[in-house]
C-alpha cells in the first residue's frame, strides 16, 4: 500500500467520524430542545387545569349528569 492510499483511507475515516459526531451533537440538541419546551407546555396545561378547577367543579361536578356533561368529559 503506499502512502498516499494510506493517508487516504485515513481522512475518510477521519471525516466519517466528524460527520459522527456532528450529528449525534445535533440530534443531542434537538433532543434538548424539544424536552425543554415540552416541559413548558406541560407547566402552561397545569396552569389551565389549575386556574379553571373552581369553575369546571361548580358547572360540571355539580350538576346532573346530562349530554352535555358527556361531551365535555369526551373532550
Amino acid at each position: 500500500m503506499l502512502r498516499s492510499e494510506s493517508y487516504l483511507k485515513i481522512s475518510c475515516v477521519h471525516r466519517q467520524l466528524e460527520i459522527y459526531y456532528a450529528t449525534a451533537s445535533a440530534s443531542k440538541l434537538l433532543v434538548s430542545f424539544v424536552t425543554e419546551y415540552a416541559s413548558y407546555a406541560a407547566v402552561l396545561v397545569l396552569y389551565d387545569h389549575i386556574s379553571t378547577l373552581d369553575r369546571e367543579i361548580e358547572l360540571i361536578w355539580r350538576r346532573r349528569f346530562s349530554s352535555i356533561i358527556m361531551l365535555f368529559h369526551l373532550n
